[in-house]
């Protein structure tokens, strides 16, 4: 079976499925998947078909939890011994080095698959400003740092002394910082009473909290 590319909510279907057997326990029924995501039963039936018909699951017939993982989602966290260890950090004052061991706040271990050379690091989100994009609060984000990612990217930026996940991207014609919640502004990248600097670009994803 061909294996194809993800859609964001895809991907995060997947992520929850491998989340609940990673944990030990039972994969989820098409019910429990609904909601979770906070969608229908039926659009949830939709995505795990999706996932079956381009190779990431199978599914067996007669059984309400009868789904098999075939090739985990990109956030996985590796359970084979084999992983890169990958710092995850807490906030990052800004003109510090970016990967100073004060900032670790735990370390975490990913398939070398994901990163071979190690060049990444997580960040925990903090805040609800990317829900339009499935970023939540809790959520840790895989980076890999770029300071000149191209447009239309998520990035990781640090703002004064605080990190912050937003999209790259443009309001009005001025370069910004682009949230994916209606309730949060855009942050103009040429403002002069602040330091912005861009660290990442956001690659990855791991849910640790599922949303009841």
């Amino acid at each position: 079976m061909m294996v194809e590319g993800l859609t964001e909510r895809q991907r995060e279907v997947l992520t929850i499925i491998a989340r609940l057997m990673e944990q030990g326990k039972r994969p989820p029924t098409v019910r429990e998947v609904a909601r979770t995501l906070s969608i229908t039963v039926r659009g949830a039936y939709d995505h795990i078909r999706s996932l079956e018909r381009k190779g990431y699951i199978d599914i067996r017939r007669g059984s309400a939890r009868g789904i098999e993982i075939l090739k985990p989602p990109f956030s996985i966290i590796s359970t084979s011994g084999q992983g890169i260890p990958l710092p995850i950090l807490g906030q990052i004052p800004a003109g510090d080095p970016l990967l100073s061991e004060e900032y670790w706040i735990d370390t975490i271990s990913l398939d070398r698959s994901i990163v071979p050379d190690g060049a990444a690091f997580m960040l925990e989100v903090t805040g609800d400003s990317m829900i339009g994009d499935h970023i939540v609060d809790g959520d840790l984000v895989l980076v890999r740092p770029n300071p000149q990612p191209p447009e239309g990217t998520i990035v990781v930026a640090v703002i004064d002394d605080e990190a912050t996940v937003k999209r790259l991207g443009r309001v009005e014609g001025r370069p910004a910082l682009v949230p994916s919640n209606p309730a949060f502004s855009p942050i103009p990248l040429d403002e002069e009473v602040r330091e912005i600097r861009i660290v990442g670009e956001v690659v990855g994803l791991i849910r640790r909290r599922l949303r009841r």
